[in-house]
């Protein structure tokens, strides 16, 4: 059974995400026989309280018992992650934001590697983690903060080891079926990645 996981960090009211999410749950849908869609605003996710329990305490488990405790897991199980967060300054929106600290910090070991001429914590489990594809949600096309959430889409796709990774616009602006062959391909492109070693 081939499985996807959706975050979607999107405003409640805002229309035009929801309907973002439902073309690629469609999508995922045709694709794949297990998606679990998460709409981060429908849950109470707490703030990361930096106090590190998910390294020592209870490694790979944070100890805040709300949704966010449960997502890695769903995560690493998963053939395929995408990400949809509104473009708010070049960044995630707060709402993903917020879940994506809690998350990310789960995935990880607080050993330490060097790679690509950094230092960067291990992978948790040894396994291959899922290609993830990420959608970010414009107002308008301005390219500074385009160029800024896709460099922290890179980066954040190398911190949760992701082996394949894309990063999508939907714009307001934009026609729907533009953005429905986009993501179309992204799926395609990534599905060949969804074998875990």
């Amino acid at each position: 059974m081939m499985k996807t996981l959706v975050l979607d960090g999107s405003d409640k009211n805002d229309n035009f995400s929801k309907t973002i999410n439902e073309t690629v749950f469609n999508i995922l849908k045709d694709n794949f026989s297990s998606v679990a869609n998460i709409v981060l605003y429908d849950h109470n996710i707490r703030g990361c309280i930096g106090d590190l329990g998910c390294f020592f305490k209870t490694p790979g488990k944070c100890i805040i018992n709300d949704l966010a405790q449960e997502i890695p897991q769903q995560y690493i199980e998963s053939d395929l992650v995408v990400f949809i967060s509104p473009v708010t300054f070049g960044g995630f929106s707060s709402l993903f934001a917020k879940a994506f600290d809690r998350i990310i910090i789960q995935l990880e070991s607080h050993n330490l590697m060097y790679s690509k001429g950094e230092i960067h914590r291990k992978r948790r489990y040894n396994i291959t983690y899922p290609p993830l594809v990420m959608i970010g949600i414009e107002n308008t096309k301005k390219m500074d903060q385009r160029e800024a959430f896709q460099l922290l889409c890179e980066r954040n796709a190398f911190h949760v080891f992701a082996p394949k990774h894309r990063v999508l616009f939907a714009n307001r602006n934009d026609d729907d079926y533009s953005f429905t062959i986009q993501i179309q391909t992204a799926i395609s492109e990534l599905g060949e990645y969804h074998d875990k070693n």
